[in-house]
């Protein structure tokens, strides 16, 4: 049981405080607070310091968030080149209402999984309809984040309670393609389980503490065996929404950035790539990689960057939508999709989907979404690309799911 101990961390501040009671007040009629922390000032010296907040949307709430001065960041920071206007040939292909997307994956053209909030849905039909296959308990309230298909039709899907009396982190699992669901393991009593990714035969899971604050990550083989380690003890924050996890050597993006080279039995860490802070990491091998983020408030942005060392160096913005990148997609080392946006209550609502056919060295608009994507998956052995994203309308979440042939 770990202690708790004195949180030095900016994120406790008046500005705040208020703004979790007013969005909290808001969300309370649905039962779930999506990250609306936004941005709040505090005093340094006799300037004020204008601070920024990474725009997580997470299920049940969000028990801290990320605050960097943006008066001295922005003194540094070299502009990325514009993203070229553009419009490709999206086609919807099926909504889901009262719902918040979280993660979609494909085995064929016909056969794929779809993650929200609540529920795990499979399709037979390449999307057109969705079957509910798991949902999620209200007692205690059960929150989905992450979504793995390894081999053999093994799903592993990573959650957490936010209850006050039954705080979870744990992982389903099934062994024959979403058809039987074996009763869940719950991981931490201390911990949210945020994501889940697999090499194959090995898995992580990255995890928010609720009581130190310092973020954790399960690793080893299978949903019962996995051990827990603190990549950067003693540092306070969090990882985003997307991580990677090639051969032997995974990467976390967040506050820091941190590697393993061993299936996640052993860390490094660093600063954050972007001098503000990241949110999804995914390499396309060994070498070549791209790390993203964004923010909502004071302003909506976005931000990419590239390495083709290993993560050695990453070099200068790539590009800058108006939205927070959620998610990275490398289709091979030229094609690139970026997606993302901003779906709550605070902050710009809306997002897209940007895309490089020259391996990051410019960009282009493909789509624009009036919600959040959070997630999109090549199908296998196809030149079909498919989106799963959320919107809001009337007042409630509506998925959406979207298909390209590149």
């Amino acid at each position: 049981m770990k202690q708790k101990r004195q949180n030095k961390s900016p994120f406790i501040l008046a500005g705040v405080a208020v703004l979790v009671l007013v969005s909290t007040m808001i969300l309370a009629e649905n039962g779930t607070l999506r990250g609306l922390l936004s941005s709040a000032s505090q005093k340094g010296g006799d300037e004020e310091v204008v601070t920024a907040i990474f725009p997580a949307s997470v299920a049940g709430g969000q028990k801290a968030s990320a605050f960097r001065d943006l008066s001295a960041l922005r003194a540094v920071q070299v502009p990325a080149l514009d993203i070229e206007k553009g419009e490709d040939d999206w086609e919807l292909i099926s909504s889901i209402s009262d719902n918040f997307a979280q993660r979609i994956v494909f085995v064929d053209q016909n056969r794929g999984y779809l993650l929200t909030e609540k529920n795990i849905y499979r399709t037979l039909d390449g999307g057109r309809t969705w079957i509910v296959s798991w949902t999620a308990t209200n007692n205690p309230p059960e929150f989905f984040s992450g979504l793995y298909l390894g081999p053999g039709n093994h799903l592993m899907v990573s959650g957490y309670s936010n209850a006050s009396d039954a705080s979870q982190g744990f992982i389903y699992s099934s062994y024959d393609g979403g058809i039987i669901w074996n009763p869940k393991s719950i991981l931490s009593n201390e911990d949210w389980l945020m994501d889940v990714v697999g090499n194959g035969s090995n898995v992580i899971s990255p995890a928010m503490s609720v009581v130190d604050g310092v973020p954790s990550v399960f690793y080893g083989r299978g949903s019962s065996e996995l051990r827990r380690v603190e990549p950067h003890p003693n540092q306070d924050g969090w990882f985003g929404h997307q991580s990677s996890f090639i051969g032997t050597t995974a990467h976390l993006a967040g506050i820091n950035f941190c590697t393993s080279n061993n299936n996640g039995f052993g860390w490094s860490c660093r600063e954050s790539i972007d001098p503000i802070f990241d949110g999804s990491v995914q390499f396309l091998d060994n070498n070549t990689g791209f790390v993203a983020g964004g923010m909502i408030f004071p302003e909506s942005q976005g931000w990419i960057y590239k390495t083709t060392d290993g993560g050695a160096t990453w070099g200068q913005r790539l590009a800058e939508p108006k939205w927070p990148i959620r998610h990275v997609l490398p289709v091979d080392n030229g094609l690139i999709y970026a997606s993302g946006g901003n779906a709550v209550f605070i902050g710009e609502q809306g997002g897209g989907i940007i895309v490089s056919e020259n391996g990051g060295a410019t960009w282009r608009e493909s789509f624009e979404f009036g919600g959040e994507f959070r997630a999109c998956a090549v199908v296998p052995l196809t030149k079909f690309i498919r989106c799963v994203g959320t919107e809001m309308i009337d007042g409630s979440f509506t998925v959406r799911v979207f298909e390209l042939k590149m």
